[in-house]
């Protein structure tokens, strides 16, 4: 019978620290979940007091830049 083989991290790692001991550190230059919150508050205070053909007309005249 074979018995499987351990590998033994040092005491002084944590449970976190040893998962992700093989892991490369990953430092965000550019931190997607705050841009994406940024925009998405700025677009609902330029639409916040507007209707909805007022709405409407804003997102198709943003959409249009975008394609052109």
């Amino acid at each position: 019978m074979m018995k499987a083989a351990t590998k033994k991290l040092p005491a002084k790692l944590s449970a976190t620290s040893a998962r992700n001991a093989g892991r490369a550190q990953n430092n965000k230059d550019f931190d997607a979940v705050k841009t994406m919150r940024a925009i998405r508050d700025k677009l609902s205070r330029e639409i916040m007091d507007m209707t909805f053909e007022e709405e409407n007309a804003y997102l198709q005249k943003l959409l249009a830049k975008k394609t052109a």
